[in-house]
């Protein structure tokens, strides 16, 4: 699929999200785009502080459909909405994204694409939640 093609098929689930779920100031968007179980874990595990930091009284939560069945259920507060989707959809929102940043309050949890920042994960005493606290939920 091109990527203009892959920008459209975002463009249109984004349209889907915004309709099903009505986002408004007070909603954050977080786009959870790994394969590891940890990352997600700390994500999930970091929205309420995320969302104080923000002034945000709910999140949408995008997560790939198979992680989403290892998140802990405990880790999950009642003012999230999951949404568990294909790897492809992921990909697809996040081309859209790229070309049109289309949600003021954005979060996109990655250590691949589009950031890449996976090697600095232990250095200088950094761990996997400072990462996600202060690189990503800023």
């Amino acid at each position: 699929m091109k990527r203009a093609e892959m920008a459209m098929a975002g463009r249109e689930y984004w349209l889907h999200i915004k309709e099903k779920y009505r986002p408004d100031e007070e909603t954050g968007l977080v786009i959870v785009q790994t394969n590891e179980t940890e990352m997600a874990d700390t994500a999930v595990r970091l929205l309420p502080v995320y969302m104080k930091r923000k002034y945000l009284k709910r999140i949408i939560l995008i997560l790939d459909r198979e992680l989403a069945t290892e998140i802990k259920k405990e880790e999950n507060p009642k003012s999230v909405i999951l949404v568990a989707v294909e790897r492809r959809k992921i990909e697809e929102l996040l081309v859209y994204h790229r070309l049109v940043p289309f949600f003021y309050e954005t979060a996109v949890v990655s250590v691949e694409d589009p950031y890449g920042n996976a090697n600095i994960i232990g250095k200088e005493g950094i761990t996997l939640e400072d990462y996600v606290k202060n690189a990503l939920y800023v």
